[in-house]
């Protein structure tokens, strides 16, 4: 194995390297380390791309007074001008492709979810994450992902386990823009992290 340095100036270089016999292969910064800027599939997905958001679609569940709240909290908090905040029940596909989603609630329609990273369940009452039960109602989670229809646009989903849990939660959302997901007990920060 044969290390050779080029300098780089401006967009390419031109180099020349000696060998005995015809290389096998030839790998350009092979343990990453220079700098370099990412493509954005090598970038989680974070709080700040729903808060970088030209047009969120804010998907809030019927019937539920305590999240309506928090639907209209979220985007406001964000900094977020252009947004609109449907009941989940009236949403059709045209509109699922047109921005970004926030999901609030457990919605009813799971292929909103389809995209959930690995690490990652939810159910009626009760969410996972990485391995670790959530179900008591001061629980609370906020995670960011790929969108379900769109590529290159994300999803939110907010899902607190009760409306107590959603008030003390929606206005803090927006100081942890580069975390990828977001757990809270009782308005308490209780995990933070970042998808593989």
């Amino acid at each position: 194995r044969q290390l050779t340095r080029v300098d780089l100036s401006g967009d390419g270089a031109f180099f020349r390297i000696p060998c005995e016999s015809r290389p096998l292969a030839v790998t350009g910064d092979p343990g990453f380390d220079c700098f370099r800027r990412l493509q954005p599939p090598e970038i989680p997905a974070a709080v700040n791309a729903l808060k970088a958001s030209t047009s969120l679609l804010v998907l809030a569940p019927p019937g539920a007074p305590g999240l309506q709240g928090a639907a209209s909290l979220l985007p406001l908090s964000f900094g977020i001008d252009d947004f609109k905040i449907l009941s989940e029940g009236l949403v059709d596909e045209a509109d699922l492709g047109k921005g970004d989603v926030l999901v609030v609630g457990l919605p009813r329609n799971r292929k909103l979810l389809s995209r959930l990273p690995p690490g990652l369940a939810v159910g009626d009452g009760w969410f996972e994450l990485n391995g670790k039960r959530y179900d008591d109602p001061n629980d609370a989670l906020f995670a960011v992902f790929g969108h379900p229809r769109s590529e290159g646009r994300y999803a939110g989903l907010f899902y607190p386990l009760s409306d107590g849990a959603a008030e003390g939660v929606a206005r803090r959302i927006t100081n942890y823009g580069k975390y990828s997901y977001l757990t809270f007990k009782g308005g308490q920060i209780q995990d933070k992290g970042f998808w593989p």
